[in-house]
């Protein structure tokens, strides 16, 4: 029998995107998201993020339109959304859809202040007017 829980490569996965190990990083979160099935949408967002901060432009474009596929037959968070946009360098519409996230009071707005997928955004005072909004803090 094949043990496969998703968490067990998504933040291995993560770890090697923070160290710059993208192509390891990539390998690991490729084992979360199916070529075929439906893939929630964090899943999706964190590989496309992957995808973009590697430079993988053609895969990045289609995580961005899996993602939008899946949006039309359920509901995918604001949150992933900032994800998917900060990894292709996009940070006007990841602030956007962190906003949205923190006006729909998405739960998982509580990490944004140690999600390393917002690094490039974190010093953008449009970002820390939402940490402050949150009263996470602002270092």
């Amino acid at each position: 029998m094949k043990f496969n829980y998703p968490l067990t490569h998504l933040y291995p996965g993560q770890a090697y995107l923070c160290t710059g190990e993208y192509k390891k990083g990539i390998e690991e979160l490729e084992k979360i998201v199916s070529p075929i099935e439906e893939t929630p949408g964090s899943f999706l967002a964190m590989l496309g993020y992957a995808y973009g901060i590697a430079r993988q432009k053609t895969a990045a474009r289609e995580i961005f339109r899996r993602m939008k596929d899946l949006s039309r037959r359920s509901y995918v968070a604001s949150y992933d959304w900032a994800v998917l946009h900060a990894g292709s360098g996009e940070t006007g519409a990841a602030l956007q859809r962190l906003k949205q996230a923190v006006d729909e009071r998405e739960p998982r707005v509580i990490w944004m202040k140690v999600e390393p997928a917002f690094d490039r955004i974190r010093d953008e005072l449009r970002f820390q007017a939402l940490i402050r909004r949150l009263n996470l803090g602002v270092e």
